[in-house]
This record gives C-alpha cells, sequence and structure tokens, in this order.
C-alpha cells in the first residue's frame, strides 16, 4: 500500500467496497476513503481516457499466472465475462507460449486466484471505460506461503537478471499481437508485417538484451 496504507487496486469504483477489499485502515486490502480518492489512481483513469487506450498491462508479483477480468466478488457469483474475454485469453496464451514456460498459467482471475479483489484498476478500465484489452502478469512467485514476505514475492539478487531474460519474450509478443489486433496486419514473407490499409511495422533488433524497437509506418492511408 501507499504511505496512508491504501491498497491501489482496491481504489477504483468499480464495485468499490466489496469483500475482496477492506474498510480498516490496517489491512493491506485497505480501500480508502472513496473510490478514487488517490491521485495515482485517478492518475492512471484520467490517462486511459484522455489518450484512448486499447490495452492496459498491469504487473504484479506473488504468481506466475497472466490474468484478465474479472476479479471482483460480484463477477465471480455472476460468472461475468467481458465482451473481449475471447479475445484477452488469446493474447494471455500468445504471451504465454513467449515466455518459453516461464508462465505457469492463465485464465479469468476469479477461476484462479481463491480470493476476489473489488475496485482493481484492470477490472475497471476493462468495465468501465471498454478497453479491449485489460490484462494482469504476475512476473514472479514461490509456490506456497513463505514466512519472508519479500522473499515470496521477489527472486534472489543473484536470479535477477535470468528472471528477468525469462519473461522478458512476453513483451514484444504483446506489442505484435495488439498491433496486429488493433490494425489487421498480417506477417509477410520478407518478415514486415502490412496492413489492409498500407500500414508496414517490422521489430528493430536492439544491441543488447530487451532493447528491441518497434517501428510503425501509419503514414499510408490512414
Amino acid at each position: 500500500g501507499m504511505a496512508n496504507n491504501v491498497d491501489l487496486n482496491r481504489n477504483t469504483d468499480w464495485n468499490w467496497g466489496g469483500t475482496g477489499s477492506s474498510g480498516n485502515i490496517k489491512s493491506e486490502e485497505y480501500r480508502g476513503k472513496a473510490p478514487f480518492s488517490e491521485p495515482e489512481t485517478r492518475f492512471v483513469r484520467d490517462v486511459a481516457v484522455e489518450n484512448g487506450v486499447d490495452a492496459y498491462m498491469s504487473m504484479h508479483t506473488g504468481a506466475r499466472f497472466i490474468f484478465v477480468p474479472f476479479s471482483d466478488t460480484a463477477s465471480k457469483q455472476s460468472r461475468r465475462r467481458h465482451e473481449t474475454t475471447d479475445d484477452q485469453l488469446r493474447l494471455a496464451a500468445h504471451m504465454w507460449a513467449a515466455s518459453a514456460g516461464f508462465f505457469t498459467g492463465a485464465g479469468i482471475v476469479y477461476d484462479k486466484n481463491d480470493y476476489t479483489a473489488d475496485g482493481t484498476l484492470a477490472d475497471f478500465i476493462g468495465a468501465k471505460l471498454k478497453v479491449p484489452y485489460s490484462l494482469t502478469f504476475e512476473l514472479y512467485g514461490v509456490p506456497g506461503d513463505l514466512d519472508n514476505c519479500f522473499e515470496q514475492f521477489n527472486p534472489p539478487s543473484a536470479d535477477v537478471q535470468q528472471t528477468l531474460a525469462r519473461f522478458h519474450g512476453m513483451y514484444p509478443s504483446a506489442v505484435e499481437f495488439l498491433i496486429q489486433a488493433r490494425l489487421g496486419i498480417t506477417q509477410g514473407g520478407d518478415g514486415a508485417f502490412h496492413g489492409s490499409q498500407g500500414v508496414q511495422w517490422r521489430r528493430v533488433e536492439g544491441d543488447s538484451p530487451g532493447a528491441d524497437l518497434h517501428f510503425v509506418d501509419l503514414s499510408t492511408n490512414m
């Protein structure tokens, strides 16, 4: 949480106040005094609205899963699905495959977690703002419950670089998927990606690990 103990991922107005959060300021899931009471959650909301984002990805640790909405209590009870759940699961599977087995699974949050979470940013952005892709991915986690919370959620210092390298492949994979989905782009024999409206895109390999760039030519017919 923040210095005032608010869990930002319980602070939006998507089912705010449900049992998947807490009104107790001493709880690690304290939801705050009101929806969007915190400047950080308002900032994320406002940036998403002002820029009309097509995708939102929230990075966490604690497990090695890729989650799609929903996580709130009411949605679990009604088995709610987003109108793009199938597309989001395809993206999750694409990211999982690109990670070479780093992630241990993917799915709707309420199916994968043994607890619910009310007021999360991913649920809000997917449900209220109608953003078609709103994923949460957990980048590290030790199975079970360790006495030391830090060790549960963070790799040993000696393993940080190896851990980063193992899941890095999901980033260009996700970008590729989203660009293709948004612009109707398919890959040609020359390795470049071509869209139905003359859009071209290619990945430019960087000279250091993780330094891939993505070039999109939007100058034609757009």
